[in-house]
């Protein structure tokens, strides 16, 4: 992996960290009930909640984590090459 590579993973990493983060902030200023909350609203809401915690599962599972594994698989494999026997 060149160090263009490495870069490019990290920037896109980063990425979706802003993204997640994004999403938990959203999910934090979701209000759940009030005085003038209907069930249809709050039924709303919680799909809402629903939705956002399975894309912040699914970028983690999906995309940042393939994303550490290549770079730790990388960075062990340049460790070992790197080692005097």
């Amino acid at each position: 992996m060149t160090r263009g590579e490495v870069e490019e993973r990290l920037e896109r990493f980063l990425a979706l960290i802003d993204q997640q983060q994004g999403l938990r902030e959203e999910l934090l200023q979701l209000k759940m009930w009030g005085k003038r909350a209907t069930e249809d609203a709050v039924a709303d809401r919680l799909g809402r909640q629903a939705e956002m915690i399975e894309e912040i599962e699914r970028l983690r599972n999906e995309e940042m984590l393939p994303i550490l594994e290549e770079l730790a698989a990388f960075i062990s494999t340049v460790k070992l090459d790197g080692v005097a026997s």
